[in-house]
């Protein structure tokens, strides 16, 4: 007979409900033979949770009940007491449930088990995470709690390690994380799982979405305020983990920093907004040059990304990608055999036509815009680098890398008239049947009164709307692209208005309750699909408006279309929807475009274009508009008559123009709105001639020029707006 001490008898008797039917045990020879001689320390219980009974079962649901007896009773005298004791009611509901993986929690050093509730899951979940610095490690256990069913975030061997990943880092609350803190555990995991990339993925997964719930937990706290290499946008953006597994160096934005031939550098950037129409206050861009080989070009590409005047245009990653798709198509040329320019230094004219060829075989399924910028990027990019000393051309090399074809400049259309009222009655209905949709029908009426782009108007503030010294009139302030990040103002309405304002008191509460500081401030606002709150933009418009226009009977037109309705018919639509409540109909029909709108045209057209083209154009000269003409008369149809590069024809049969003084301003010269490309390209030749010019009368006599041939496209344009009209009142 084997004789038991008497705790760890009762103990036994105790946990025999939990034991299979046919195990008494203090009939078993096998849990006799272990207790015969044994305390109740805890390496003890933890071994007989492991011992197999007959020879197959182990035992730990049992020993949790003997452990649970012992506490309970005041009998237990081994380690981790206090630490048992504060356990005992997890212990205990654990014990009266079927769905515990009881062995889990002995473990030699219970001080790294962890029994929490998580929430949406039931019974008590048991969880091993090492016992170091234990600021961290509770809230880090904060967070498991919150996981409900998303398990695939966690992973027992990445869950233990997570309080040591943070290294010699010591955390006592929440403020004392920072960019510092994620690196160096995005570092620890990297090294941790070198061998095992599954792993280390994860890894990589689970920090990142624990700091996505830390600053949505603490959204009023700036865990990253001053680091060069994280931002909250960042933590909250999803390509974040992608970027970190292809190996991405974060970095803020500068011209300054040496960043040698890195392949994939995440810049962050900060107040640029003002700057650009698509940016935030605080954004970022990836730069990517994994597709070229060559070092060298790689450091050129980002070293012109560091120092080009357009943020935004560096931010748009196609540019970058038409840049290093070029790049690697010249690299492979020159590593051919006998190939007769290996020199990656040097660029021939042939590259300029192979370069250019390389591009044009997407032809058949690009529009001509879309060719054009992607040559039009590799241009500038080739151009900085003749102007850097960077590369060496042969002289033609940028005559041949030329654009396919000049694009028509005028890219839409004004909506008609009937098929405005029919989208803004529509807007209306649908505001009526559901107020989700008041804040589409909001930019709609800002698109038409305003020349802001749907960018600009999607990222609004509600600072924006702003009274004028007239009592029905208020001023939306924004900025553009040709303002250099000052603030513009334009116009609206009273009824628009008061739109606005209802749409500001509305989405208030998604305000209130988003988590992101980045759309604090914005007007336009709704719930994503996951039920957090972005921000209304561009594309998302553009599905609901042209939804809108469906539900019209129109057909679907964008924002480009929206665009173009203000530039011809905002004085309409200011004068007619500005006396009530749209009840006279948002615009009526003209015979003709009177005096004041014509007015107002040239005034619109004379602004783009002194700031497209950075000159002031005089007035205008009513005898010059004569020689626009609709369509060349037969006699000019020929080649022979074509002058100034294409600009126009001369109606002369013998030129009276003697010396070098320009065919544009001889009473002769005529053109047409189809010439308008030639006029175009004129311009930029003359810029471009303008960057290497020297001599102050040769500077002077180039921008006359300049100004001579816009003046000249305005005159077109407006021939255009006249033209437009008088087909719409047709």
């Amino acid at each position: 007979m084997i004789c038991l001490k008497d705790e760890i008898r009762n103990a036994l008797l105790f946990a025999k409900p939990s034991f299979e039917k046919q195990i008494d045990p203090l009939q078993n020879e096998d849990v006799l033979n272990f207790w015969k001689d044994k305390d109740t320390s805890w390496e003890n219980i933890c071994a007989f949770a492991n011992t197999r009974i007959n020879g197959h079962h182990t035992v730990p649901k049992p020993a949790l009940g003997m452990l649970i007896y012992l506490i309970e009773k005041g009998l237990y005298n081994g380690a981790f007491k206090e630490k048992l004791k504060s356990d005992l009611p997890y212990l205990k509901e654990m014990y009266g449930s079927f769905k515990t993986f009881f062995a889990e929690m002995f473990q030699p050093d219970y001080n790294e088990v962890v029994l929490l509730k998580i929430d949406g899951v039931d019974g008590v979940s048991i969880k091993r995470i090492a016992d170091f610095n234990p600021g961290f490690r509770t809230i880090y256990i904060s967070f498991i709690s919150c996981l409900g069913k998303k398990t695939h975030y966690f992973n027992g061997r990445i869950a233990y390690h997570f309080p040591l990943s943070i290294g010699s880092q010591i955390i006592k609350d929440y403020k004392d994380i920072n960019s510092d803190t994620f690196w160096n555990q995005i570092r620890y995991y990297q090294n941790l799982y070198a061998e095992n990339d599954d792993l280390k993925d994860r890894s990589i997964e689970t920090v990142c979405r624990f700091y996505r719930w830390l600053v949505s937990e603490h959204s009023d706290y700036d865990f990253f305020a001053g680091s060069s290499n994280l931002t909250t946008e960042l933590v909250l953006n999803n390509a974040l983990v992608k970027n970190i597994k292809r190996g991405a160096y974060f970095t803020t934005f500068t011209k300054n920093e040496d960043l040698g031939d890195k392949p994939l550098i995440c810049f962050i950037i900060r107040n640029m907004d003002a700057y650009s129409t698509v940016l935030k206050k605080v954004d970022h861009f990836v730069l990517n040059t994994e597709n070229v080989n060559t070092s060298f070009y790689r450091s050129l590409v980002i070293s012109y990304i560091q120092n080009t005047p357009s943020v935004a245009e560096a931010t748009l990653r196609c540019f970058t990608t038409y840049i290093t798709n070029a790049l690697h198509f010249v690299e492979e040329l020159k590593r051919q055999p006998d190939y007769p320019n290996p020199s990656i230094y040097r660029f021939n004219t042939a590259e300029a036509v192979l370069i250019r060829n390389y591009f044009e075989k997407d032809r058949d399924h690009r529009n001509l815009v879309t060719l054009n910028n992607r040559i039009g990027a590799v241009r500038r990019f080739f151009q900085w680098c003749k102007t850097t000393d960077k590369l060496l051309f042969d002289d033609t090399f940028f005559d041949y890398l030329s654009q396919y074809e000049e694009p028509n400049m005028y890219h839409g259309e004004a909506i008609p008239d009937s098929d405005l009222r029919k989208i803004t009655e529509a807007f209306k209905a649908a505001c009526q049947e559901n107020p989700l949709y008041l804040p589409y029908y909001a930019i709609f009426l800002i698109q038409v009164e305003t020349e802001f782009r749907v960018s600009q108007v999607c990222g609004l503030k509600i600072s924006a709307l702003q009274p004028t010294m007239k009592e029905d009139q208020f001023l939306i302030y924004s900025n553009t692209k040709t303002t250099n990040g000052k603030k513009t103002q334009q116009p609206i309405c009273l009824s628009t208005k008061k739109i606005l304002e209802t749409v500001i008191d509305e989405t208030q509460v998604l305000r209130d309750e988003s988590t992101s500081s980045i759309f604090a401030e914005n007007i336009f606002l709704k719930k994503g699909s996951n039920g957090a709150v972005i921000p209304i933009t561009s594309n998302i418009f553009r599905n609901v408006f042209q939804e809108i226009c469906e539900k019209a009977g129109v057909r679907k037109y964008t924002s480009r279309n929206l665009r173009d309705t203000h530039m011809t018919k905002a004085f309409e639509f200011i004068l007619k929807s500005g006396k009530s409540d749209l009840e006279m109909g948002l615009l009526s029909k003209h015979s003709h475009i009177d005096t004041t709108k014509s007015h107002y045209i040239e005034m619109e057209l004379t602004k783009m274009l002194e700031s497209t083209y950075e000159v002031i154009l005089d007035s205008r000269d009513i005898n010059q508009h004569a020689h626009v003409l609709s369509e060349l008369p037969d006699t000019l149809k020929d080649n022979d008559s074509v002058v100034e590069g294409g600009c126009g024809h001369c109606k002369a049969s013998m030129c009276a123009i003697q010396g070098s003084t320009p065919c544009l301003i001889c009473s002769h010269f005529v053109t047409t709105a189809a010439h308008k490309q030639y006029f175009i390209k004129m311009i930029d030749m003359v810029e471009r001639r303008l960057k290497t010019a020297t001599i102050p009368h040769e500077i002077e006599d180039l921008n006359l020029m300049k100004k001579l041939y816009v003046n000249w496209l305005r005159e077109i344009y407006i021939h255009e707006e006249e033209e437009n009209a008088e087909h719409s009142d047709c």
